[in-house]
């Protein structure tokens, strides 16, 4: 469902809501369309190596062996626990919590876009006609008003718990090396108000595929592969977390940290 939300001197802000069961829904629908073996529900043990080189996984259905491996496991950064890999923090720990509510509000009712207060922000989107999505970001711990919905959606009834992600601002130090590449929140993440989770998510995917076909392709030239793929990761983080910070300072009640 297309949703407007609001404008500026550059135009009208444009915004599509998706359920995320939907859109994983028809991704994984695709994929198996295209040739790819889906194996689900798979539980992953561990990874294989070969010479420190990662050459696939163990799963409670047995090895899978593969020349790359793509980790796109989330916030949850699955690969570079199992490897040690180095990360880096830019935040103090956030904590973003979520939740989705029916039933119909008044008309003329705000529901749209975000909403500062004195403890961080709200994020309030509406996905089809009786259905809405909420996101609650504090810059600090801020108790219980932590994971409470936004006060416009007291005539709605719940769907589902509310549920919390880690959001602290981070980068993986090494999201590429022998036999392996990171993309999506596996490789950096940054608060939901950063707008484009999903972009995100599609894009560092294609292009962690993009860099394999690359490597399978051109051997000879897999550290520079590697090392242009970092530089990708680090520079896309890097500028949407400037962005986030001159962003943030706007906040009617901004937080020091990002000073």
């Amino acid at each position: 469902m297309f949703s407007a939300f609001g404008e500026s001197a550059s135009g009208p802000a444009l915004g599509y809501q998706i359920p995320r069961e939907t859109l994983d829904s028809l991704l994984l629908v695709r994929a198996a369309g295209l040739g790819v073996e889906v194996v689900q529900p798979c539980r992953v043990l561990g990874v294989l190596r070969e010479r420190q080189q990662v050459c696939g996984v163990s799963t409670a259905q047995g090895d899978r062996l593969a020349a790359w491996v793509i980790d796109a496991s989330g916030g949850n950064g699955w690969l570079s626990r199992q490897l040690g890999l180095p990360w880096r923090t830019y935040s103090p720990r956030l904590l973003a919590h979520y939740g989705y509510a029916t039933g119909d509000l008044p008309e003329g009712a705000e529901v749209c876009g975000i909403e500062a207060d004195p403890f961080g922000w709200y994020w309030m989107a509406k996905i089809r006609s009786d259905f809405y999505h909420w996101t609650r970001l504090c810059f600090t711990n801020a108790g219980h008003h932590q994971a409470v919905p936004p006060a416009v959606f007291k005539p709605l009834r719940a769907s589902g718990p509310v549920r919390g992600a880690d959001v602290t601002w981070r980068l993986c130090q090494q999201a590429c090396g022998d036999g392996f590449f990171i993309a999506g929140d596996s490789a950096f993440v940054l608060d939901p108000s950063s707008g484009h989770g999903v972009v995100k998510a599609l894009m560092t995917g294609m292009m962690a595929a993009h860099a394999v076909v690359e490597s399978l392709s051109t051997p000879w030239h897999v550290l520079s592969i590697q090392q242009q793929y970092q530089y990708w990761i680090n520079d896309w983080f890097n500028r949407d977390r400037l962005k986030m910070s001159e962003f943030y300072r706007t906040h009617p009640f901004a937080p020091e940290w990002c000073d």
